[in-house]
């Protein structure tokens, strides 16, 4: 956890371009390493030393290479991209997200790291995994996207699709053929985080609502079918549960693509695979700090500038700390707990963390987050279901799609008829924007609050990962 702590810091402290050699490196860590066994406070320093001084020199090396935007932003210039997700229109313009690029220039081609958006005219089926060459204006932004192209021409130079995008594809399609829209966006926004088809008056009402984070794909769409195959096979086979659980994580991530959640939800889920099948615990700050830092120094890119990201992690801590201590100190008085009660602390434990990042990035903060999550969410696994079956049965059975998808049709209206009432009421959503001082002290209260708490809680109540989130 310490080392883990150190990376974050070193790469939060890189984007300052803090300077740090090679040489420094080893030197810190060779003294770090002698440290380390001689004491066991010193030995928490040393880790922590060693991470930071790692995630400096990893953010160095990455800012270094990200310093080729500069010279692009407001310049006409040729880029070879791999597009990371299919094409779709946003201001009128044919749309994809892209990665692994390559600036063209006097004929040869020189690596950036990080993503953009690239805004067409011309192209109309660019789908994941082509590789497209595109010529256009680069502009800078802000949030995740290190650039954006917009009215660029181009053509695609190759297609490297994989199988599991065919088989997204298809399913797609089956989907659409069985529900009408927007059911049919919504389905699959739940199910695959596929969300660019959905109409913007659904959209508003998913963020009034506080529910945008249920068509973003995420841990919880990963949780729930390792937990499935756990609950189904566990008493089998640990081993082959095990086995069929990492599989079907590899091929949800494939379909999906790496985005921050999903990659973090994996090392959470493989993590919590391995202890379950050694019969172990692991600490829930461990599963919080170590995916932070590896998907951290993976793409530095998320700390500096990915909202996803730190929305993520800092539900992903309530949901695995705050709220298991709360539940803990109620068991401790009242000696019971409820389903519901534990649904209802989880989603205020997430909305606790996640506000004040909201408020000071969007400047606003939904009212009625707390009663849509624990209305709509618990729906999610039934809604995710329903369209898998709605959609398999698009692709193999057309004949009786009606049937096969009377149920997700049923439960995706509820779901977004509830969702449209929570958003209509007048004061669902304020606008309340704060200083990014402001927010740090926030936080700062709520981590010494959760401390008084965790210091309140008796020892036996040892925190562990037993729900696999």
């Amino acid at each position: 956890m310490a080392l883990s702590l150190g990376v974050l810091l070193g790469l939060a402290g890189a984007r300052l371009r803090l300077p740090i050699e090679i040489t420094t490196l080893l030197v810190i860590t060779l003294l770090c390493g002698v440290v380390i066994h001689k004491h066991s406070t010193l030995r928490l320093v040393g880790f922590l030393v060693v991470g930071i001084v790692v995630g400096i020199w990893r953010g160095g090396y990455f800012l270094s290479r990200a310093d080729g935007y500069q010279q692009l932003y407001g310049k006409t210039v040729t880029l070879l991209v791999t597009a990371t997700s299919d094409g779709y229109y946003e201001d009128q313009q044919y749309s994809f997200d892209a990665g692994s690029v390559q600036y063209i220039h006097d004929g040869q081609a020189h690596e950036l790291p990080g993503k953009g958006v690239i805004r067409t005219q011309g192209l109309s089926t660019v789908s994941r995994g082509d590789q497209v060459q595109v010529t256009g204006r680069v502009y800078r932004t802000r949030g995740s996207r290190q650039f954006g192209m917009s009215y660029a021409q181009g053509s695609i130079i190759s297609s490297h699709r994989l199988w599991t995008d065919r088989i997204r594809q298809s399913f797609s399609a089956g989907v659409r053929n069985t529900l009408p829209e927007p059911l049919a966006s919504f389905g699959l926004g739940l199910l695959i985080g596929q969300r660019t088809d959905l109409p913007d008056s659904v959209s508003d009402d998913l963020s009034r609502a506080g529910l945008t984070h249920i068509i973003a794909v995420s841990g919880y769409n990963l949780t729930i079918i390792v937990q499935a195959v756990r609950r189904r096979m566990g008493n089998w086979s640990k081993y082959q549960a095990t086995v069929i659980a990492i599989g079907l994580m590899a091929v949800f991530v494939l379909i999906t693509g790496f985005s921050a959640s999903i990659v973090r939800a994996s090392i959470v889920s493989g993590l919590s695979l391995w202890v379950w099948y050694y019969g172990r615990s692991i600490k829930p700050l461990m599963l919080v700090l170590f995916p932070a830092a590896a998907t951290a120094l993976w793409n530095p890119f998320y700390v500096w500038s990915d909202i996803g990201w730190y929305l993520s992690f800092l539900a992903f801590f309530g949901v695995l700390t705050i709220a298991p201590l709360w539940e803990q100190r109620r068991l401790a008085r009242t000696g019971r707990t409820t389903a519901v009660g534990q649904l209802v602390r989880e989603a205020f434990a997430a909305q606790l963390m996640t506000i004040p990042i909201i408020m000071y990035i969007f400047g606003r903060v939904s009212l009625i987050g707390l009663l849509a999550n624990v209305v709509v969410v618990p729906l999610v696994p039934a809604a995710m279901l329903a369209t898998t079956i709605a959609g398999i049965g698009g692709m193999l059975v057309p004949a009786f799609v009606t049937w096969l998808g009377l149920p997700a049709t049923v439960l995706l209206n509820y779901m977004l008829d509830i969702t449209h009432v929570l958003a209509s009421f007048g004061q669902a959503t304020v606008s309340r924007a704060i200083s990014g001082f402001q927010m740090i002290i926030m936080y700062t209260c709520i981590v010494a609050a959760t401390l008084i708490l965790w210091k309140k809680t008796p020892q036996n109540a040892i925190l562990t990962d037993e729900t696999g989130k």
